[in-house]
């Protein structure tokens, strides 16, 4: 699978499309993804929507390979060191997508090296707060789906400092898409690797397509409003593009914790390390 990663996934990868509660293992007996439909509730989904609605307005040209266009490398730092970051191109034209990272965030060098809060997280308490009861109640679907997996996860985030992790959860940070469809293949990065990825999707007007896709193993997963789908981010996946999209809008929010905060001293630590950059 190296070899098409970054590029598109179609409908021809697929030889089995999930429908309905099931867990599914590869061919050496570890888990490849449980799908729970329904899994989340209307009334948590109903107060998380219109702040993950909110998040179209926090873009982003970063998301080059997931999107499956060509990337530029960072611009050059005032150091004479060359950023890390990339810059999504098509056609050649930045192009920016509806991607917000929320919650709690590592330190990443160059105008962040310290832990944080996001910025909508820091800005936006009071919409921050609506997604709670959401990340909470597809915690507990965890606890109840992978016992074993949720577990180690807790145990990981339970070695970093409580400021860095969603109270009540196993998670650190969301990623809010908003019709960032398709998505080419990859594999996640910075996530805990002995959890397990949850993605839950808000699915608003009339679309097909856009299926969570595993291609290495020819298996999609076509998630409706309040679906739970937990899988290893870390094994090849991406989504199918839209067809047939009317009025359409796909929010999908991806769970996870980041394992680099493990790294990180407490909120007050982490604002003397900030404290001490902006003397330089």
């Amino acid at each position: 699978m190296e070899r098409r990663a970054n590029t598109g996934t179609t409908r021809q990868d697929v030889a089995m499309l999930l429908t309905g509660d099931c867990d599914v293992y590869k061919p050496d007996g570890k888990v490849l993804c449980q799908l729970r439909r329904g899994a989340l509730s209307a009334v948590v989904l109903e107060q998380a929507y219109p702040a993950l609605h909110h998040l179209r307005k926090y873009t982003t040209d970063n998301r080059g390979a997931y999107s499956g266009n060509e990337t530029s490398r960072g611009q050059m730092r005032e150091d004479g060191r060359l950023s890390r970051q990339t810059r999504t191109i098509a056609d050649g034209k930045v192009v920016q997508v509806a991607s917000a990272i929320v919650g709690y965030y590592d330190r990443q060098g160059g105008r962040f090296p310290f832990c944080r809060k996001t910025a909508f997280t820091a800005n936006e308490v009071d919409k921050w707060n609506t997604l709670l009861p959401m990340v909470r109640e597809a915690a507990g679907v965890f606890k109840q789906c992978s016992p074993e997996r949720y577990a180690a996860q807790l145990a990981a985030t339970k070695k970093c400092a409580p400021d860095w992790i969603i109270p009540g959860t196993p998670f650190s940070t969301l990623t809010v898409n908003n019709n960032v469809v398709p998505a080419a293949i990859h594999k996640d990065k910075g996530d805990y690797k002995d959890g397990l990825g949850l993605i839950s999707v808000s699915r608003l007007g009339s679309y097909s397509g856009a299926w969570l896709t595993f291609p290495e193993y020819a298996v999609a997963a076509d998630l409706y409003d309040g679906d739970l789908i937990f899988f290893n981010s870390h094994e090849w996946h991406g989504v199918t593009p839209f067809e047939d999209a009317v009025d359409h809008e796909r929010i999908s929010v991806v769970y996870y914790f980041r394992e680099r905060l493990l790294d990180c001293g407490t909120a007050s630590q982490e604002l003397e390390r900030a404290k001490a950059r902006d003397a330089l």
